[in-house]
């Protein structure tokens, strides 16, 4: 409704409307360059004023806190929602669930190149296992995030290396509660939450050196496309170029994402992601040791091939259709198709003689390539039942991973560690002789009510069913493969229910307590019993509770968590047998602040 009076307006020409625009932009273009504004007086409803009346009315207003979360010139290190932990977009104090996010400015004032620099901030997170350095992995609370990371909810798998010139901020979720995301390990799961368009232009540049010939360019640049603002674009760009204490350590990164978001009307926005990542390094796999200690040796030996040089090209898509339905509902539609493409030789050491300094070495090369489907559909919305309000979101996955490697193994000339010649033979023109074909697929359908009481008693209660399936095919020699490449093969079914439950009391809007219980789906296991059966897969389960604070309005934020957690299923191998037993269980239990 827009009020007015016909005598107020009597002469007045109207600018034209046309194209797709909310309301407030239609009156601006309404009243331009006349001396009349707007004031809203209700829901849906507008009344035209003079701006000298305007000025006479209107009482005093203090603004805080009222810049965008994701605009660029945010320079907040806090953050008061997160949707990593429900996949919705809740208050972290009502979030039944341990979540620390790292918003962008302090990426920047770290001036982080790395997200290993990001999460060094965040409790109980630190690097895991990384195959030389090309591919990055986390310990969480004790457990490796098995070579899975997230970005914006969605899996890349073998934790490729990402930039974070895109990044608008870093959300870790702690623990099993990540269950909404499929077969994941116990300890948690890093989600990156990419940079989205804005209305507002803004332009950055950014040179940075460092030591060992570092040097970073980074670029972002955002705007609209259109007069209406219903077009907006963002481009970010990096290129990296980084030497090593190591000799021959080098890593060279060039990567460009554009993404661009069309506000179809109101209610319905599209998003469409490209990114494309090419990363040069040379893989570093550390020094030896003798006994428990490492060999007296330069911080600079490198006692691999300098010939070995490990090249990986990434190609990702992503496409988000959004529509509200009202102010309440709202659904998701999403799509994702990641390539890969790796060139991976690397020369690794072995039975070392100790009075010598001879070291036998093995060369392992090949190529891999890979296929990862993914795709999302979620309904997030609100409601009341006898006063009592609801946030539920029900939604379905599919996720397809498919994959080949071939590879050489092969020995390679020995070393002395301490007299090092390097043969400079580039072994990968070798026959391949050592092939893998690997399919990992599920789909998952997920319900979750989070329901308040009293505006001070929060509970959530949801799972998810997966129809999970695992396929590796490994066969050797040439002729093998073109036969049968899956002679050694095996398909894995998993189907599982892994349910959570969470409740949160906040008494006061400074202090929350929180529990949960969580089980979670993880890695299939490929070892077998004594009757040849694949042993069942296996589970992650936690308890954990604690508090949080905000303070400051929401400047200073804190997270006390007491956990105990488990990884069910591990498979034990029976001494002297070629099967197994699935008695391992691996618990982390502490306190994180």
């Amino acid at each position: 409704q827009i009020l007015f009076t016909a005598e107020q307006l009597k002469g007045f020409q109207s600018p034209a409307i046309n194209g797709s625009m909310n309301t407030e932009q239609a009156l601006i273009r309404l009243l331009q360059g006349t001396s009349y504004t707007w004031l809203a007086s209700g829901q849906n409803t507008y009344v035209i004023k003079s701006a000298a009346e305007v000025a006479t009315v209107m009482p005093e207003v203090r603004v805080t806190g009222a810049m965008d979360p994701d605009s660029p010139r945010n320079p907040s290190y806090t953050r008061t929602n997160a949707s990593t932990a429900t996949k919705s977009n809740l208050p972290i104090m009502k979030t039944p669930m341990s979540v620390q996010v790292i918003p962008r400015a302090v990426i920047e004032d770290q001036q982080a190149v790395q997200v290993n620099d990001a999460v060094r901030n965040v409790s109980g997170v630190f690097p895991g296992f990384t195959f030389g350095g090309m591919s990055q992995a986390f310990m969480i609370r004790g457990f490796d995030t098995g070579f899975a990371s997230f970005r914006d909810g969605f899996r890349f798998p073998l934790a490729l290396r990402f930039s974070l010139a895109n990044i608008e901020r870093v959300e870790v979720l702690k623990g099993a509660a990540s269950n909404l995301y499929g077969r994941i390990e116990p300890g948690g799961m890093v989600n990156l939450i990419t940079k989205r368009p804005q209305a507002e232009r803004y332009y950055s540049l950014n040179q940075q050196f460092g030591s060992y010939g570092q040097f970073q360019t980074l670029a972002d640049a955002t705007g609209a496309l259109n007069e209406t603002g219903t077009l907006l674009y963002r481009l970010n760009f990096e290129y990296l170029n980084q030497d090593s204490f190591r000799d021959f350590g080098f890593n060279k990164r060039i990567f460009v994402a554009p993404s661009v978001t069309w506000r179809i009307t109101p209610d319905t926005q599209l998003d469409v992601d490209f990114t494309y990542n090419n990363e040069d390094t040379r893989e570093d796999h550390g020094i030896v040791a003798i006994g428990n200690r490492p060999v007296k040796l330069p911080r600079s030996r490198f006692l691999g091939e300098p010939a070995d040089k490990t090249t990986q090209n990434m190609y990702n898509t992503a496409v988000t259709l959004t529509h509200a339905f009202n102010s309440d509902w709202q659904a998701r539609a999403r799509f994702n198709y990641l390539r890969r493409d790796t060139v991976d030789p690397q020369t690794t050491g072995f039975d070392l003689n100790e009075a010598t300094g001879d070291m036998q070495r093995s060369f392992y090369g090949g190529t891999a390539t890979g296929d990862v489907f993914m795709s999302t559909v979620d309904i997030t919305g609100r409601f009341y039942t006898a006063g009592v309000e609801h946030n539920v979101l029900a939604g379905w996955e599919y996720y397809g991973q498919f994959g080949s490697v071939k590879s050489i193994s092969v020995d390679a000339s020995p070393i002395n560690i301490f007299r090092p010649i390097y043969s400079n033979v580039n072994l990968a023109s070798q026959p391949y002789n050592f092939f893998i074909d690997q399919k990992n697929e599920w789909n998952g359908v997920y319900l979750q009510d989070q329901i308040t009481l009293f505006d001070k008693l929060h509970i959530m209660a949801g799972g998810r069913y997966d129809w999970a399936s695992n396929d590796v095919g490994t066969a050797f020699g040439i002729d093998k493969f073109l036969s049968d490449a899956k002679a050694a093969g095996r398909e894995i079914n998993n189907n599982r229910f892994s349910p959570r439950a969470g409740i949160v009391y906040q008494p006061w809007e400074w202090l929350s307590f929180y529990g949960n219980y969580v089980q979670s789906l993880g890695a299939a296991n490929s070892a077998f019993d004594a009757n040849g059966n694949i042993l069942k897969p296996q589970i992650g389960e936690q308890f954990e509770g604690g508090f949080k604070t905000s303070f400051f309005e929401g400047r200073l934020n804190s997270n006390v968590a007491f956990y105990y957690l488990t990884k069910q299923n591990l498979a034990f191998r029976v001494p002297g047998q070629p099967y197994s037993i699935p008695i391992g269980q691996a618990r982390s239990h502490g306190v994180e602040v």
